[in-house]
């Protein structure tokens, strides 16, 4: 049995993701298990990702942004969260 307790770590990379951001952000959010840290790596991207990822952030204390400067992909940048992951899990 888990305990409930128990912090998870989601981490995300997000490159141009204007347009599937917000609905992505809001099935992370309205899960059920709470007990989560959300962590972001906007992978330098051209679009409006980065101001979505900002409106989320001041309304949700358990996101952290972090940014890179140049894309590295997905692979790299999930890698680079994972030092920053607090929780027992990673999702």
């Amino acid at each position: 049995m888990t305990n409930p307790t128990q912090l998870v770590s989601i981490l995300m990379s997000v490159h141009n993701s204007q347009e599937t951001l917000d609905k992505a952000l809001k099935s992370i959010l309205n899960q059920t298990y709470t007990n989560t840290e959300i962590l972001i790596m906007g992978d330098a991207s051209t679009d409006a990702s980065s101001e979505i990822l900002d409106r989320y952030t001041k309304d949700y204390g358990n996101i952290k942004i972090y940014k890179n400067k140049i894309n590295i992909g997905l692979t790299k940048s999930l890698n680079l969260l994972i030092k920053y992951a607090n929780g027992i899990y990673i999702a």
